[in-house]
C-alpha cells in the first residue's frame, strides 16, 4: 500500500481470492492469514526528501496490533489504533473503519489519561461503526473536542511519462523478453 499526506491511497492485495474464515472471537482471522513471521515496514517522506524507513516484527498479523507495535517500538511514539472490519453472514460489509490517536506535542498528561480511558471503553469499531457515523463516536467517545474527518481516496499518482521512463529504463532487450515470456 502507498499513501500520501492527501490520502491518496493505492495498493494492491497478492491474492485477493483467499477465504478468511472467523477466528474462535467469530472475526475474520486476518492473523492467520498474514501470520506472524515477517515484518511491517513504513517508508514516511516528511517532506525534506529525506525518507524515514522504519521496520518490526509482526505481533500478530493482526493490523491494528501491529501498527500500535511499531510506533512504540519504531517511532517510540504512544499511539492507539482500533480497526475492523465487520462481515455480514452473506459475505457482505456491514461496518469498517478505525480510529488511530497520538498525543501531539505538549498534550497534557490529562489528556492522554482521558483518551486512554475513551480507547478502552471501545467494543468492536466495526459494531460501533455499523451503528454510527465516525462524528457521532467521536462525540460520544471524546466529547466536545476538534477532530477532522480525512477519506481516503484511490488515486494513482503514476502518468503515461512516468511509465514510458520506466519501460525506457528497463531497456529493449529486458521488455522483448517480457513480452516473450508473458
Amino acid at each position: 500500500v502507498s499513501g500520501d499526506k492527501a490520502l491518496h491511497m493505492r495498493g494492491y492485495i497478492e491474492n485477493p481470492h483467499v477465504d478468511l474464515p472467523p477466528n474462535a472471537l467469530g472475526k475474520l482471522d486476518v492473523g492467520g492469514c498474514v501470520g506472524k513471521n515477517g515484518y511491517l515496514s513504513v517508508v514516511r517522506d516528511d517532506g525534506e526528501n529525506r525518507p524515514f524507513v522504519g521496520t518490526t516484527p509482526l505481533v500478530s498479523g493482526e493490523i491494528g496490533e501491529d501498527f500500535a507495535a511499531y510506533f512504540a517500538y519504531s517511532e517510540q511514539l504512544p499511539t492507539a489504533v482500533a480497526v475492523g472490519v465487520k462481515i455480514g453472514e452473506t459475505g457482505e460489509c456491514l461496518g469498517a473503519g478505525g480510529v488511530f490517536l497520538q498525543p501531539l506535542p505538549g498534550a497534557s498528561e490529562e489528556s492522554v489519561a482521558k483518551a486512554e480511558q475513551a480507547i478502552q471503553r471501545f467494543g468492536s469499531i466495526s459494531s460501533l461503526l455499523q451503528e454510527m457515523s465516525a462524528e457521532a463516536l467521536a462525540e460520544k467517545y471524546f466529547g466536545n473536542v476538534k477532530y477532522y474527518t480525512l477519506r481516503p481516496e484511490y488515486k494513482c499518482n503514476c502518468s503515461r511519462n512516468y511509465i514510458e521512463g520506466i519501460l525506457a529504463a528497463m531497456g529493449e532487450e529486458e521488455l522483448r523478453s517480457i513480452v516473450r515470456e508473458e
